[in-house]
């Protein structure tokens, strides 16, 4: 799996759906909100370029262009089909920033066909507002 430089930080080509659910005030279950973190995320495992990159914040977007993304997945689904590659995503939890942000961490595992598996975690640092601010 490789990733684009954004400033000192990898960042992955993209991805994007995990929800969360919480109950109102009234205790009644509230309807499913997408954590952008977790919709980049699956972006990166779909290799759907547009997707996450709408995910990142708005100085992330400006310092990495969609088409470099969109290039870089391309080129990443073309390679792994030719291999056989298979990706899975799995959330393995947050942290609360003190800026109101979120630390995510996540595990990617790139299934092989003759059954090897190589594991990769990602961390992903999103502002207050939900936005996908940094990856490592």
């Amino acid at each position: 799996m490789v990733g684009v430089a954004l400033g000192a930080k990898p960042l992955a080509a993209l991805a994007g759906a995990a929800f969360a659910f919480g109950l109102t005030a009234c205790g009644h279950l509230r309807a499913p909100v997408p954590v952008q973190a977790d919709t980049f995320m699956q972006a990166v495992v779909h290799r759907d370029a547009e997707h996450g990159w709408q995910q990142l914040c708005p100085a992330a977007r400006d310092q990495l262009p969609l088409a470099l993304v969109q290039d870089q997945a391309a080129a990443q689904r073309a390679a792994e089909a030719d291999r056989g590659l298979s990706l899975s995503l799995d959330y393995v939890g947050a942290r609360p920033t003190p800026d109101g942000g979120e630390i995510r961490l996540y595990l990617v595992v790139a299934h092989f066909p003759e059954g090897k598996d190589e594991r990769r975690t990602y961390t992903i640092h999103t502002q207050a507002s939900g936005c996908v601010d940094s990856v490592e």
